[in-house]
C-alpha cells in the first residue's frame, strides 16, 4: 500500500518544513513540498506538526507468570496510547531472561502479541557470560541492586571487557542497600549513596576499557560528577515530575527503584535536560496490581501517558521540540542501535506521530490500556498529545482508538 501525508509540518533536519510524506512498503518512499504520486490511501494532517514516533527503551512488561499484571496486549497497546512504537523490554521477568532459551522464548511470545515493535535485554547475573555473548540480542541490562542475584564488579569489568553489546546498567549498589536495611523506609534503604557508589565503581569501569555503556534512571546530582564521556545517561517522567515529598501523599505507594529524591536533584535534572547533558527520557514502566502497590511494589505505569507528559515538557518551555525528539527518538534508536528509526529521512521506517500540542486534558488512570491503573499523575492536567499514531506505514491509532493488529509488531533484530 502507498500512503500519502499531506498538508502536514514535519520536523526535519531540526526544523519544521511544510512538506507531504510518501510511504510504501512500510518505509518513507519521498519528503517533498508537492508529491504527485498517486496513493492507495491519504491522510490530512491538517497543518499539524509530523515527528518521529517515541521509542521507549526502558519497558517492564511482565507477562509470563506475570501476566495478571501486564502483558504484551496490554503493555503494547498502551505503547501506542502514548506514541510509542517501539518498545525495549527489561529482563527481570518471571522467569528471568538470562539465557538464550528463554529468551528465544519471550520473542516468540511477544511476536504472537505485540502491537508495536520490540527489543529484548537479556540478564547478566554474573554467571552467564556465555550465554550473553551468543543471544540474538544486542542488549544487555546490568542490576547491580540484586535483582537478578549480586553481582561483583570484577564480573561486570568481564562483561564490558568481552561483550561488543549494548550494555544498560541499574546504578544502586547492593552491599549499600543491603547495610541500609534496617531503616526500613524505602527512600532511606536505597539512599543516594548507593547510586552514587554504583554510578562511580560503573563508569570507571567504562573508562578502563574505553567501551559505552548506559545509565539507567539517574537521579542524583552528584551521580553527574562520576560519569564521564563512556556513560549515556537516562531519566525518568516521575524523576522529572515528583520529589520524595510524594510519600507525604500516598505512603509506600510513591515507591520507586531507583526512589525519588530530593527537590534539589530533581531540579538539577529539569537544568541537565534543558542543557542537554542527558540523553534518553524513558518511561520505565513498572506495572503492578492495585494491591501490590498499596503493599509497597516499586513502579508506575507510564506508557499511556508518554506523549502526554513529553509534550507538556515542550509547552512548558522546559524542552525545545528538538529535545524532545533527541531525547526519545533519536537518541534511543542510536545508542540501542535501532537501524531506521528514530528520524524522518527517506529509506527510514515509517514510524510517525500527527501530533496536536495545543490539546489539553486530564490524566484519569481508569483509561489506561495497562492492566495497571494507578499513578501519581492521575488528575494531572497536561497539554499536547497525540492525533494519529503510524507504525511502519500501518495507521494504529486514530480519532482516540487503537486500529492496529496484535502480532503486528516486529522484533527489532529482523528489522
Amino acid at each position: 500500500m502507498i500512503l500519502k501525508i499531506e498538508n502536514a509540518r514535519v520536523f526535519i533536519a531540526n526544523k519544521i518544513t511544510y512538506a507531504e510524506i510518501l510511504i510504501e512498503d512500510e518505509r518513507i518512499k519521498k519528503i517533498a513540498k508537492i508529491i504527485d504520486e498517486k496513493p492507495d490511501e491519504k491522510i490530512n494532517a491538517k497543518n499539524r506538526l509530523v515527528i518521529p514516533a517515541f521509542i521507549d527503551s526502558h519497558v517492564h512488561v511482565r507477562d509470563f507468570f506475570e501476566r495478571y499484571k501486564e502483558d504484551y496486549i496490554t503493555a503494547s497497546k498502551a505503547a501506542i496510547a502514548g506514541g510509542v512504537t517501539t518498545i525495549l523490554e527489561m529482563p527481570n521477568t518471571k522467569p528471568e531472561i538470562v539465557n538464550c532459551e528463554i529468551l528465544n522464548a519471550r520473542i516468540e511470545l511477544a511476536r504472537k502479541k505485540s502491537y508495536v515493535d520490540f527489543g529484548i535485554f537479556i540478564g547478566f547475573n554474573g554467571k552467564n557470560l556465555d550465554e550473553i555473548l551468543s543471544a540474538r540480542t544486542n542488549l544487555v541490562k546490568v542490576y547491580m541492586d540484586g535483582t537478578l542475584g549480586e553481582i561483583d564488579y570484577k564480573d561486570v569489568e568481564q562483561l564490558v571487557e568481552f561483550s561488543d553489546k549494548t550494555i544498560a546498567f541499574h546504578a544502586e549498589d547492593y552491599k549499600r542497600i543491603k547495610e541500609n536495611r534496617e531503616k526500613k523506609l524505602h527512600h532511606l534503604v536505597r539512599d543516594e549513596y548507593a547510586e552514587l557508589i554504583a554510578v562511580k565503581k560503573i563508569s570507571d569501569i567504562a573508562k578502563k576499557y574505553r567501551k559505552r555503556i548506559h545509565i539507567c534512571h539517574v537521579t542524583c546530582k552528584d551521580s553527574f560528577l562520576y560519569m564521564n564521556e563512556y556513560t549515556t545517561k537516562e531519566v525518568t517522567f516521575h524523576h522529572i515530575f515528583f520529589t520524595n515529598n510524594l510519600y507525604e501523599r500516598f505512603g509506600v505507594m510513591a515507591n520507586i527503584n531507583p526512589p525519588l529524591r530530593k527537590l534539589s536533584d530533581r531540579n538539577f535534572l529539569i537544568e541537565m535536560l534543558m542543557k542537554n547533558r542527558i540523553d534518553i527520557i524513558a518511561s520505565d514502566h513498572a506495572p503492578h496490581t492495585l494491591d501490590e502497590k498499596i503493599k509497597g511494589a516499586p513502579g508506575f505505569p507510564c506508557l499511556d501517558i508518554f506523549a502526554k507528559l513529553v509534550l507538556t515538557l515542550m509547552n512548558y518551555k522546559i524542552l525545545t521540540l528538538e529535545q524532545v525528539i533527541n531525547y526519545c527518538c533519536k537518541n534511543p534508536a542510536k545508542i540501542f542501535g535501532i537501524k531506521n528509526k528514530g528520524e524522518i529521512l527517506p529509506n527510514y521506517y515509517a514510524d510517525l506521530l500527527i501530533i496536536d500540542y495545543k490539546k489539553e486534558g486530564i490524566i484519569k488512570q481508569e483509561e489506561f490500556y495497562s492492566k495497571s491503573k494507578f499513578t501519581p499523575f492521575d488528575g494531572f492536567k497536561y497539554k499536547g498529545d497525540i492525533d494519529t499514531v503510524i507504525l511502519r506505514g500501518e495507521i494504529v491509532y486514530y480519532d482516540n482508538e487503537i486500529i492496529g493488529k496484535k502480532g503486528y509488531g516486529k522484533y527489532i533484530g529482523d528489522l
